[in-house]
């Protein structure tokens, strides 16, 4: 029983320090995405090992005669590091579904017509691309949506060739004149110029 004991003070001592290291990383440098991680799942396996050492005690205490009010006394310990466990748990999940949320929109709100500083920011509906059919009475509606891809420098002109084919009708003749020449950087400045 002693030992059982030693062990739990000393995984419930690792998981302390591992919980306040967590918090600390996650309060002092949120940005930090590989000390966040690390100190997490640091915390993580000395939780587990706490966990098999409590149950261990646990399971001591109810073997032995007369341990009632130790067994209870323990259960409280027990819960509020389990608390403890689940308030990191949580803050990790908070700070995880953040970062991926601040990544997700950098690229939602990207914009292809340029400087987003004093824009706005809101989630609006996805744009589709108009497929052109090769007749002029539509070539305004096109050149209007598409000319916001054509002048965004961000995008390479290998891949502005690739929207032009993917708005082209499958059959007309203006896909048809796009397919003739070989998807590539270099021939989509001549055939938008």
């Amino acid at each position: 029983m002693e030992r059982a004991l030693l062990e739990r003070k000393t995984a419930r001592r690792l998981s302390t320090v591992a919980c306040d290291k967590f918090d600390q990383s996650l309060s002092e440098d949120p940005g930090n995405k590989k000390a966040v991680k690390a100190y997490y799942e640091s915390l993580t396996v000395k939780h587990k090992k706490l966990l098999e050492v409590s149950n261990a005690v646990l399971h001591l205490l109810l073997d032995t005669q007369g341990a009632a009010t130790d067994y209870d006394t323990e259960v409280d310990a027990a819960e509020t590091y389990e608390d403890r466990w689940f308030l990191a748990e949580q803050s990790f999940l908070e700070w995880s579904t953040s970062e991926a949320n601040q990544n997700f929109k950098g690229e939602e709100y990207k914009s292809v017509s340029g400087n987003t500083e004093n824009k706005k920011r809101f989630r609006l509906p996805r744009l589709e691309l108009p497929k052109f059919d090769g007749q002029i009475k539509s070539w305004l509606t096109f050149r209007g949506q598409f000319i916001k891809i054509h002048d965004d420098e961000d995008i390479d002109d290998g891949d502005k060739f690739q929207y032009l084919l993917q708005c082209m009708e499958h059959g007309s003749s203006a896909r048809d004149l796009v397919e003739s020449f070989p998807l590539m950087a270099t021939n989509y400045v001549q055939q938008s110029t």
